[in-house]
């Protein structure tokens, strides 16, 4: 195997970057907490599971990947709104921003 001298330098770097990882990891730092195991595992089961993607046909698909599909159609539609007409496509716009805010902030106006 041939050696590369100018790399000697960043073996050796690696090397205590790896010895003060592990340094760390013995005195138990704040990684290992009840608290950040938590978070790990909660990011690891709900997150994870909403952005997940399709590899095989049997996958299940996350629903923000759901949600990503449909806003890109709605880009596409008010782009081409706005190259018809760029007073309806700022108009409908904010209208939408307002019909939004008001479905977030009075929901319970709607359902009576």
């Amino acid at each position: 195997m041939r050696d590369f001298p100018e790399l000697t330098p960043i073996r050796e770097n690696c090397a205590t970057i790896a010895a003060e990882a592990r340094e760390h990891h013995d005195k138990g730092h704040i990684v290992h907490t009840p608290v950040f195991r938590f978070i790990n595992r909660f990011v690891t089961r709900h997150v994870a599971k909403l952005t997940s993607s399709r590899n095989v046909d049997t996958d299940r698909l996350g629903v923000m990947n759901l949600l990503a599909r449909v806003v890109h159609k709605v880009q596409v539609f008010f782009t081409i709104i706005k190259r018809w007409n760029r007073r309806v496509y700022y108009s409908s716009k904010y209208v939408l921003i307002a019909l939004l805010a008001y479905l977030i902030f009075f929901p319970d106006l709607i359902s009576g």
